[in-house]
């Protein structure tokens, strides 16, 4: 069916030399935790309003997790969003807020478990035929080539995003994207580093620890220069986020 969607484009970095360094069957289990990981992504709400024709009458409350839908395919991962059938602000405000802390969520789990992600989202039509593997639209390519024009571990939105509809604390944030070469300039980047910036303290400190202990095993890992340079990029982003949330956060800074 044809309607207006979030997407995303996510790819394994350093897929290759995992392939060439690894066993075969020490790369489906890091592919096989990845997928485990998506199925356990999900995002709560609650809504609470009156009921009646004209919400006259109970308060009533409903909640739920949501969860995106998702595609793979050897060392890439597509997310989608249900399709916008009523258009409106507030539902298109609900779906794109879930659906980037969706994908927030997901490359701050991968990251930690040393299963690096880059991802491009966009917006717009698509086709979808999950069941026959169909998937058309020009938001995905849009997608698909802003996560190709990344230089870090990470992801960004697309011009075709509604910022309106994304820009909120743990889901995207404002922030110019490192390019590997010049063209459009995306200043919208993911907030996958939200859970180390504004968790509750206790929490914030604990998430800091685990993405700092990851960044240091991914530079030792991986001497080549081009690629420490998208670690360093990525470890950049994530500093001045924590930095952001230590702002909000000025009881919890530790004296210096």
């Amino acid at each position: 069916m044809i309607g207006k969607r979030f997407v995303a484009y996510a790819d394994i970095l350093g897929f290759k030399s995992l392939l060439r360094e690894d066993s075969l069957e020490a790369v489906v289990a890091k592919v096989r935790a990845l997928l485990a990981g998506v199925s356990e992504v999900n995002v709560p709400w609650l809504q609470v309003r009156k009921a009646g024709e004209n919400f006259d009458g109970e308060w009533t409350k409903s909640e739920g997790a949501w969860r995106p839908t998702f595609f793979h395919f050897s060392d890439a991962l597509i997310l989608w969003s249900d399709i916008l059938v009523d258009f409106n602000d507030l539902f298109r405000f609900t779906a794109g807020h879930m659906f980037g802390h969706a994908v927030a969520q997901l490359v701050t789990r991968a990251f930690v478990s040393r299963i690096p992600l880059r991802v491009g989202i966009a917006f717009g039509d698509m086709f979808i035929d999950a069941a026959n593997g169909i998937i058309v639209g020009e938001p995905l390519v849009h997608a698909y080539e802003l996560e190709q024009a990344q230089e870090w571990v990470g992801g960004a939105f697309h011009s075709s995003v509604p910022r309106e509809h994304v820009h909120s604390s743990g889901s995207a944030v404002e922030y110019a994207v490192p390019l590997k070469v010049g063209g459009e300039v995306f200043s919208l980047s993911l907030d996958w580093c939200a859970p180390a910036a504004i968790a509750p303290e206790e929490l914030r400190t604990h998430n800091q620890q685990l993405a700092e202990e990851a960044f240091d095993w991914y530079l030792a890992t991986y001497p080549a220069a081009a690629v420490q340079q998208k670690y360093a990029n990525a470890r950049t982003f994530y500093r001045w986020r924590v930095a952001q949330g230590e702002k909000a956060h000025p009881q919890s800074r530790s004296p210096n």
